[in-house]
């Protein structure tokens, strides 16, 4: 509910072919991470009427007033020992929506794609689930408020021809590139970001 209230009054924001996640059960969402709130009440509004659960950092659980809302967003917090391990990955197997913003940290209205690892891609090839891309993007609004879009791409899937690390170097890559793609729709910069010499 206060996902609806946020998207409707506060950043009002429009999202594009959702129509590709129909029929789908169990699925898992990458997202580029670059709005603090929006990307915690974002993905309810993407895939409603289902309810999304979200890989984080346990440290995110320690920010304010975030922290305190995020078990409610349906986070799932990255433990910080191995001998729990198992009881996560046992916990999002039982979840049919995954959301992961593998670039790890926000950057605000960042408008390019950052570079990330694997790690994260084992679990939907593991899982044998599809995957899709979930993509912000800042088009021109009146003022110096942009218009914010969600293009959603996909589905990405692993090839049953290759082994257990092709099949997430090649889902990697391809939500990387559909990511770099949809990025490009980009039209305004808020902030700029500059490597430190």
């Amino acid at each position: 509910f206060v996902a609806f209230i946020y998207n409707k009054f506060v950043i009002k924001v429009k999202i594009r072919n959702k129509k590709i996640l129909k029929g789908y059960k169990r699925y898992y969402i990458y997202a580029n991470h670059t709005m603090e709130l929006g990307d915690v009440f974002n993905p309810p509004i993407v895939t409603f009427p289902k309810r999304p659960y979200i890989i984080c950092s346990p440290a995110n659980l320690g920010i304010p007033f975030l922290g305190k809302i995020l078990p409610f967003a349906g986070a799932l917090p990255i433990p910080s020992s191995i001998s729990k391990m198992k009881e996560f990955r046992e916990a999002i197997s039982k979840r049919n929506i995954i959301i992961i913003y593998p670039e790890a940290h926000v950057w605000p209205y960042c408008t390019f794609i950052r570079d990330f690892n694997t790690s994260s891609f084992h679990y939907p090839v593991e899982d044998d689930v599809p995957v899709f891309t979930s993509t912000t993007v800042y088009k021109k609004g009146r003022g110096k408020k942009p218009k914010i879009e969600i293009i959603l791409d996909g589905p990405f899937v692993k090839d049953n021809s290759l082994t257990r690390k092709e099949n997430i170097k090649k889902i990697h890559d391809e939500v990387f590139n559909s990511l770099i793609k949809n990025s490009k729709e980009n039209e305004v910069e808020i902030i700029t970001y500059k490597k430190e010499d």
